[in-house]
């Protein structure tokens, strides 16, 4: 080993932390020997000399309190106000920032629940389409609107048809300026029609039924999910079909048909409105 003057086993430790050093305890014990003697030669001022010499010490810790910074003193009285004010106020102050409980005598916290409306809550739905290509399929929703039970009309709105080729003004009854220049996002008007959807939802305790001619359709163009929106659906079209004796196959009517015949009623004398749909298909 390099350090050959050391005896086998032996290391040098320094002293923990908080303890004090060999001359720390010997200027200690020098001092208290001086007080006693000084005592000692005092007589009978002993007792006052140690009482002053404890004054004293009084005296150098006030100075150093005395001698923080601005900060630590602001930082101070606003703690000391605090607690003045919480005593003031009777308010308890707890270690934690969460107040124990006893478990055995702590009652669950009840929240106070909406109150729904019995039943369910039936709204029509219909949407209108202009064309963004050639193909039957090739449509897109430019006009949506929502109409409760009673008729009245929730929401009509006309969309924005990206790419649009022809807005199918003899049917949808709409222009093309009308499309472009005067109509609003459809992510918008989706957003409305869902927030409307969800509300009666909570609202009604077996939530909404969406009631519709070929329905199925308005759903996908209106991004509609089950649970969420909705809760069942009424197809009109397949409510009023009727089977052929012959072929035994369905036979399905248009909603202006179903309408003429049970409703004695004609519709669509100009061009679909989607708002004259949604309510001859709530009558129905």
């Amino acid at each position: 080993h390099s350090s050959g003057n050391k005896q086998r086993g032996s290391r040098s430790r320094s002293p923990p932390n908080g303890t004090y050093s060999h001359k720390k305890l010997k200027d200690r014990d020098s001092t208290s020997k001086n007080d006693t003697k000084k005592a000692a030669k005092n007589g009978s001022n002993g007792a006052s000399y140690v009482y002053r010499r404890k004054e004293k010490d009084k005296h150098k810790i006030n100075n150093n309190n005395n001698q923080q910074s601005p900060k630590k003193k602001q930082r101070q009285t606003s703690d000391n106000n605090m607690n003045n004010n919480m005593s003031n106020n009777n308010y308890s102050i707890s270690p934690s920032p969460i107040p124990s409980h006893d478990n055995n005598n702590m009652a669950p916290q009840q929240f106070p629940s909406e109150q729904q409306k019995d039943g369910e809550c039936f709204l029509c739905i219909d949407v209108e389409c202009a064309a963004t290509g050639y193909g039957h399929f090739d449509s897109a929703p430019c006009r949506i609107a929502l109409v409760d039970f009673y008729g009245n009309i929730l929401l009509d709105r006309v969309c924005k048809v990206p790419n649009i080729i022809d807005p199918l003004t003899e049917f949808t009854g709409l222009s093309l300026n009308e499309i472009l220049y005067h109509s609003n996002d459809l992510h918008r008007i989706l957003d409305e029609l869902h927030s409307i959807l969800k509300q009666y939802q909570k609202e009604y305790k077996h939530g909404v039924t969406i009631i519709g001619q070929n329905v199925v359709m308005d759903l996908i163009w209106t991004q509609l999910r089950k649970g969420i929106h909705y809760q069942r659906t009424i197809d009109t079209a397949h409510l009023f079909k009727t089977q052929t004796a012959k072929w035994s196959k369905f036979q399905y009517y248009s909603l202006r048909q179903v309408a003429y015949c049970l409703l004695s009623k004609s519709m669509n004398e100009e061009y679909h409105d989607p708002t004259e749909d949604a309510r001859i298909t709530i009558q129905l």
